[in-house]
């Protein structure tokens, strides 16, 4: 059920902005109205209102917050993909939650939307995601993070994926 403020706002004016859209769908992600945030989206569809920063960091964070991580990283995807970069914070939470519910390859994505976005990396999130791809067995994903970020990541967690990818190397060649 919509809300009246919602109501009497579209009574009035009828009359839509991304800033207008952008606060209604903050609200409604605060409280949980997932009808009411998709109606909100569709009516930025129907009203040819591009999405901002605002909207997908917003999207993001409810998705998140609804324990939705692919909704939210498909949602990150849609930012990325229009141009805008990512903030780390978000992206390391999205990281994270990816890694724990068994998604490593869109882990791995995020992290690579915000390596190679313009804004610098925390040290940690290097080993954040070896750590990621090593649960999900991407051996040579994560050989590519030690291979770029060897200086920032601790030398156990650089012997661990070595001894992995030795490892590997031994059974194919059993085979």
């Amino acid at each position: 059920m919509q809300s009246n403020w919602h109501c009497e706002f579209e009574a009035k004016y009828d009359k839509y902005d991304v800033v207008i859209l952008n606060t209604m769908l903050c609200a409604y992600c605060r409280t949980g109205e997932m009808e009411n945030v998709m109606k909100m989206m569709k009516k930025m569809d129907e009203s040819a209102i591009s999405p901002d920063w605002n909207t997908f960091h917003i999207l993001i964070k409810y998705f998140s917050k609804e324990k939705l991580y692919l909704l939210a990283y498909r949602t990150m995807e849609d930012m990325h993909r229009k141009g805008h970069e990512p903030e780390e914070d978000l992206c390391s939470s999205l990281i994270y939650h990816l890694g724990k519910t068994g998604a490593h390859s869109e882990a791995f994505s995020v992290y690579n939307m915000l390596k190679y976005s313009k804004k610098n990396t925390c040290k940690a999130l290097h080993e954040k995601i070896l750590h990621i791809l090593i649960a999900g067995r991407l051996l040579k994903d994560a050989y590519v993070v030690v291979k770029d970020n060897a200086k920032l990541i601790s030398r156990a967690a650089n012997k661990k994926v070595f001894y992995l990818l030795y490892e590997k190397r031994q059974y194919e060649l059993d085979k």
